[in-house]
């Protein structure tokens, strides 16, 4: 069965570079009120920017509409290469599952807060028959793009003590003795938005699909929160209830009640607490 389709020259509202698509006629005849939304993705018209566009009944573009933030997504070229001595397909079948299974969902929350907040994660260099630390090194390595980027290596225990590392307030974990050895989060750090986000990333069958999700889930976390910074910064307050309302209407950004904690805290960390600090609670107010 042959699917019949049109031609729809579109350009890019941003930079103005045409490019022709096919569309199924059944689909754009078909379309819920009478418009198809169409996303393009970046570098199928221009190679910076992605947009929707909206055709209707006639095949006429009936306007575009543009993200207000773009992000690099992309793996990072040149990717890393397999440790020498591991079988390379053994290191790919380690996947987001298996780094729960490995550390705990509690611990790799918490690698994942590190990730956010700029820090080395660091595994101690102890025996390991399954060469499980150089795994998930691999996997967050694959995880990196131009706008993430992402320390993570093994470590020997005689080095703890060296001003570089102590500088850098690494999150450091021995995977034998299923112990933290060090960590630059809050003693009692509030971690729901990454445990939510492992959730999500181990419903994805495959790793390539869960790498590339938690990719663009970091990087747009991390931008979503340099912008609120920037906002914060000209406000005298801000309340923590108001805050998922605030980021869904100024980034599209769907945050629970119960994850605002999370946040503040990466905000502390990545642009300092008395920034954070303007993030006020209602229902503290209203005791007093």
């Amino acid at each position: 069965m042959t699917v019949e389709t049109k031609r729809v020259t579109i350009s890019c509202p941003i930079c103005k570079k045409e490019v022709e698509v096919e569309l199924p006629v059944l689909l754009v005849k078909e379309a819920p009120d009478g418009i198809l939304k169409i996303h393009i993705p970046q570098e199928r018209c221009c190679p910076l920017h992605s947009f929707m566009v909206f055709i209707d009944k006639n095949f006429k573009v009936r306007g575009y509409q543009h993200a207000d933030l773009e992000f690099n997504l992309k793996a990072r070229a040149g990717a890393r290469a397999i440790p020498p001595g591991l079988d390379e397909d053994d290191v790919l079948s380690f996947d987001v599952n298996e780094l729960i299974s490995t550390v705990g969902t509690d611990i790799a929350a918490m690698m994942l807060r590190t990730i956010l907040i700029n820090k080395p994660i660091l595994f101690m260099n102890t025996f390991d028959l399954n060469n499980r630390a150089e795994k998930a090194i691999k996997l967050f390595q694959d995880m990196e793009s131009d706008d993430l980027v992402i320390t993570a290596e093994i470590i020997d225990q005689k080095r703890l003590g060296d001003k570089g590392i102590e500088k850098s307030n690494p999150f450091v974990y021995a995977i034998l003795y299923r112990a933290i050895l060090r960590s630059p989060l809050p003693e009692k750090a509030r971690i729901a938005l990454e445990t939510a986000l492992l959730g999500e990333t181990s419903e994805i069958p495959d790793r390539q699909g869960q790498v590339a999700f938690l990719r663009r889930e970091l990087v747009k976390i991390s931008r979503v929160v340099n912008e609120f910074a920037i906002k914060l910064k000209d406000v005298p307050q801000i309340y923590e209830e108001d805050i998922p309302d605030f980021l869904q209407r100024n980034w599209n950004y769907k945050l629970s009640g119960k994850r605002v904690d999370g946040f503040r805290e990466i905000l502390a960390a990545r642009h300092g607490g008395k920034l954070a600090g303007k993030i006020k609670s209602k229902s503290v107010e209203y005791l007093l």
